[in-house]
């Protein structure tokens, strides 16, 4: 009786042990607020920024990495902390209210009626593995739209790979965080001359 008992045992610690469990790891999309924000406001007026419109293949919580032009795939234990279409929406508002770019930046669930509204569209949101190196891809559309006329004041596109030192999942959200960064920032500089508020 004690012999199947001691073998099952035996199994069972052989099976755990040469299981490795792989813990998940989640990450998110950060832009640091500047040192001291500007006294003046670039652009006059309430904004809204609207949820982002994320392509589905990358709305979903896991990373995804690109193989080749035709292939893509998903990692299995590294998730975004939030979807990306909120997570991106919430960093978009965050950037122009640190920065002083409008008068006030809403809230979604203020039911003020913006002056403006920020639209966005994310096209890719991904790891490229080349063989030459890995890089992190963001591509996006921005546009700057008047709420009771539909003038687009601003659009800004973009479609950039910037490479990361090392083949780690981790150094990914930094990389793309620091693109957003520049493009935003590329994306206010267009608004600078166009209003009466930064001159």
């Amino acid at each position: 009786m004690k012999r199947p008992r001691i073998l099952m045992l035996s199994l069972t610690l052989l099976v755990l042990g040469c299981t490795t469990a792989t813990e998940k790891r989640y990450f998110q999309l950060y832009i640091p607020p500047p040192e001291t924000m500007p006294d003046r406001v670039i652009v006059s007026g309430t904004v809204r920024v609207n949820p982002a419109n994320v392509d589905r293949v990358y709305e979903g919580y896991r990373l995804v990495y690109r193989l080749s032009p035709y292939e893509l795939d998903f990692y299995n234990y590294v998730y975004w902390v939030k979807k990306p279409s909120r997570m991106i929406s919430e960093l978009l508002s965050d950037y122009l209210r640190e920065r002083n770019v409008f008068s006030r930046v809403l809230h979604q669930t203020e039911s003020i009626e913006p002056d403006w509204v920020l639209e966005s569209h994310v096209y890719a949101l991904e790891e490229c593995d080349r063989s030459d190196a890995r890089y992190a891809r963001l591509s996006m559309l921005l546009r700057l739209v008047n709420r009771s006329d539909n003038h687009v004041l601003a659009e800004h596109r973009f479609d950039r790979m910037n490479r990361l030192n090392r083949q780690d999942s981790r150094l990914l959200p930094g990389i793309l965080s620091l693109i957003l960064k520049s493009e935003l920032d590329q994306l206010v500089e267009k608004l600078k001359p166009q209003n009466p508020a930064s001159s």
